[in-house]
């Protein structure tokens, strides 16, 4: 029942430094977990803090193998803007476009498309599917306001990875107000044949 009293006391969304202490680890490891993947965290566009779904922290925190992680533990697992576990469904039954996540958090300097496509590959990997890299950000071009980060064939079919405002998450905003906003996200459009 105790637990339940310091969850409700959570704030709903977390800066990296009440994560760190809500965690007890350092404000570079959860930076890193951030970064990798581990712990889902939220950028909205243009702003350069990072923060974090009190719901998200725990649900990943519920995730955790008990001791820590090993080499032959599950990868970590997507967690919803929810709250909710988007756990990998049995290999064959995925459609590439309905795989999608946050794109990774540091927007800045060269190379972010690259890492935004390997993040998805990454992704599409724990969903079973096999997508092998086509092509880089440079030979693809963007359209409808998204950036391109490259193209994967999957199943003998080209998909072009994108990278743009299409995950909705809640944020503080200056005046300590709860407010709803589109954070980048990483998904996959087909390509359609020539």
């Amino acid at each position: 029942m105790e637990a339940d009293t310091s969850i409700r006391a959570l704030p709903p969304v977390l800066s990296t430094e009440e994560v760190a202490e809500l965690l007890r680890l350092n404000v570079k490891t959860v930076l890193a977990m951030a970064r990798d993947g581990r712990l889902p965290a939220h950028r909205l566009p243009g702003a350069r803090k990072v923060q974090y779904l009190a719901t998200e922290v725990l649900a990943t925190l519920a995730k955790a193998p008990a001791g820590g992680t090993s080499d032959d533990a599950e990868p970590p697992l997507d967690v919803g803007a929810d709250g909710g576990s988007c756990s990998p469904p049995p290999p064959g039954e995925v459609d590439p476009c309905d795989v999608w996540a946050a794109a990774p958090a540091d927007s800045v300097g060269n190379g972010w498309e690259q890492r935004c496509s390997a993040h998805w590959i990454e992704l599409a990997t724990r969903h079973g599917l096999s997508a092998v890299g086509m092509a880089s950000a440079d030979a693809v071009g963007a359209s409808a306001g998204h950036r391109a980060a490259g193209r994967v064939e999957i199943d003998g079919l080209a998909y072009e990875i994108r990278v743009g405002p299409r995950q909705r998450t809640r944020y503080v905003d200056d005046d300590g107000d709860v407010r709803w906003g589109l954070i980048d996200a990483v998904w996959v459009e087909p390509v359609r044949p020539d």
